[in-house]
């Protein structure tokens, strides 16, 4: 990564996770899917939401680097222990299968990114390739995994 790209990329980062998410989706859980949809899902939604309105930012952030950037990888070692946390919370709480909640936040956020890069190269679309966008899929794991 030059420094250009390396400062271009350390003033765009800010984990793209909040509490809340973009857009007004609407959620309608009950019970113990409830208290997963408004935390580990709403993770995963702020982290879509963020990497769709910033496309080249997703790009470069979890592009290969030709570099090191201890900043960047700080930030990113944030977010993936964050959304572990929020998987052994929910684990704990019975919401989530057991398991290993490393590998289970590997899972969500695979399944996150993976729809994310898709979805911008246009091969997946609520109206079309997919008949879902990544939102629609992250709800759908979730679903599965608290119906378990």
């Amino acid at each position: 990564m030059t420094r250009c790209h390396q400062a271009h990329a350390t003033r765009s980062w800010t984990p793209p996770f909040s509490s809340s998410t973009k857009g007004g989706r609407k959620r309608k859980r009950q019970g113990a899917a409830a208290a997963t949809a408004t935390t580990l899902q709403s993770f995963l939604h702020s982290y879509v939401d963020w990497a769709l309105a910033h496309p080249e930012r997703f790009r470069l952030v979890f592009g290969t680097w030709s570099t090191g950037s201890e900043e960047l990888a700080a930030a990113a070692e944030t977010a993936r222990a964050t959304l572990v946390a929020l998987v052994a919370e929910q684990q704990s709480a019975s919401r989530l299968p057991d398991g290993d909640p490393e590998r289970l936040a590997a899972l969500l956020r695979a399944l996150a990114h993976g729809a994310v890069a898709l979805t911008l190269a246009g091969h997946l679309s609520s109206g079309g390739k997919g008949h879902a966008d990544p939102g629609d899929l992250v709800d759908d794991l979730i679903g599965h995994l608290t119906s378990s």
